[in-house]
């Protein structure tokens, strides 16, 4: 089984971490070997690791400086347990030059699987112009890229006093996606594999309403209005985890916007609590929308082709140990 969505924590010294989610208000404990025991406890053969917010809390040089050392500390924690781990890049998205650099480096040098960003950077999302000379490179390298909600500044106001992982991460998932379809990017960058997190926030629940109203309304200024059909496909052409998005509410709204195959598996570590994390294995598991096919292509399949390295190197202790292919 390899897990698509799970994170690392580290502090650089300064009092705040540096994990996935700095702005949570809680950072759960974490270390390398508890993550090992926590994998081994629920099956999990292989976790791809993230930090997406790595370089988006602070100045320009400091997240440039934030996202290298993450990068090659996510790398150590790959080299060291190959078949266990995986490692996706972060980049300092405040400056798309330093971004660019910081990618380079990531897969041509440390070798990294993927990538991982933010929704948003200063309440810019994803889709908006600002990040297109990025996304030309990512496109060109047919990159596989893990999205992560973070919270926006101007919807602090409306957390309601709750943590923000609770109704503003998905909200935040929605409004990415929605930016991504709706400016135009998905259709722009049609070789970058975007995975969303938590099955897709509350999309699936409201594409319907935005295949019907948008047509109608428009897309926002300056941008071409799309047909109902366009809306679909933009959502269709995402992949999405099952983080927190196991319930049959949410699998039978989300197959009936992508298939199965484009589907993953997603625990969250150390962030969802670990008594949640077999249930939703088992709703996944049990669930009489999937079939078994389905569900080797949730747990394994559709992982391997996103993450071709960590693919290989399965493949490769598999036949070191004399198994099959």
């Amino acid at each position: 089984m390899i897990d698509v969505h799970s994170h690392a924590t580290l502090d650089l010294g300064d009092g705040r971490d540096a994990g996935t989610n700095i702005s949570l208000d809680f950072v759960p404990p974490w270390s390398p070997d508890a993550g090992l025991d926590l994998m081994d406890d629920v099956g999990i053969g292989m976790s791809v690791l993230s930090m997406p917010e790595a370089g988006v809390h602070f100045d320009d040089a400091e997240n440039t400086v934030r996202a290298r050392r993450i990068n090659e500390y996510l790398t150590e924690l790959a080299t060291q347990h190959p078949t266990r781990r995986g490692a996706m890049a972060a980049l300092p998205v405040t400056k798309i030059d330093a971004a660019l650099d910081e990618l380079a480096y990531a897969l041509d040098v440390l070798d990294m699987d993927a990538v991982s960003l933010p929704t948003s950077v200063h309440d810019r999302y994803l889709g908006d112009p600002f990040f297109d000379p990025l996304f030309d490179e990512l496109n060109r390298r047919a990159a596989t890229v893990f999205v992560h909600p973070v919270q926006a500044k101007a919807s602090e106001p409306l957390n309601l006093g709750l943590n923000q992982s609770l109704l503003e991460f998905p909200f935040d998932t929605t409004r990415m996606i929605a930016n991504m379809i709706f400016s135009g990017a998905v259709r722009r960058f049609p070789d970058i594999k975007f995975i969303a997190s938590h099955g897709g926030g509350t999309l699936p629940y409201l594409l319907s309403r935005l295949q019907i109203l948008e047509p109608a309304t428009g897309a926002g200024p300056g941008r071409a209005t799309l047909s109902a059909q366009e809306v679909k496909e933009g959502a269709a052409s995402f992949y999405y985890d099952l983080t927190a998005a196991t319930s049959t509410a949410h699998l039978t709204a989300l197959t009936e916007m992508v298939p199965a195959s484009q589907l993953l598996v997603g625990f969250d570590i150390p962030f969802m609590p670990a008594p949640t994390m077999r249930p939703a294995l088992e709703a996944i598991r049990g669930w009489a929308g999937f079939t078994a096919g389905d569900v080797e292509k949730i747990l394994h399949r559709n992982a391997a082709g996103l993450f071709p390295k960590v693919a290989a190197r399965l493949q490769r202790a598999v036949a070191a140990s004399g198994g099959g292919a």
